[in-house]
């Protein structure tokens, strides 16, 4: 079941987690393939003043300063779909962890 709008508006501007009857939606858009392009969907009306005062402070080609801030939204919004998930959800099974020392094929095991 999809959330409110309300609801959705306090998760992905403010970082609130909606409430339990939403786990699975809330599951469901952190796995989701487009994470990044929703989570700058609702940012790019917040951070548009920003691109302007730097395309107008900046006399550079105002072009650089849009491709610059998409590229570190979408790696901030991958970050932040990473913490999200470890801290509502917990370990994730497809995280890798720890390995042990290297031990060639053909040693005999210690004993």
């Amino acid at each position: 079941m999809r959330p409110p709008l309300r609801v959705i508006a306090l998760f992905r501007l403010l970082g609130k987690r909606p409430p339990t009857r939403y786990e699975d939606w809330l599951r469901d858009d952190l796995a989701g393939f487009l994470y990044a392009v929703r989570e700058l969907a609702w940012r790019s009306p917040v951070l548009l003043p920003l691109v302007v005062a730097v395309g107008w402070f900046w006399h550079g080609p105002l072009i650089l300063s849009v491709l610059w801030l998409v590229t570190f939204l979408v790696v901030d919004a991958e970050r932040d779909r990473r913490r999200r998930r470890r801290v509502y959800f917990g370990a994730q099974r497809d995280e890798v962890g720890h390995f042990q020392s290297y031990r060639g094929l053909d040693t005999e095991p210690q004993r």
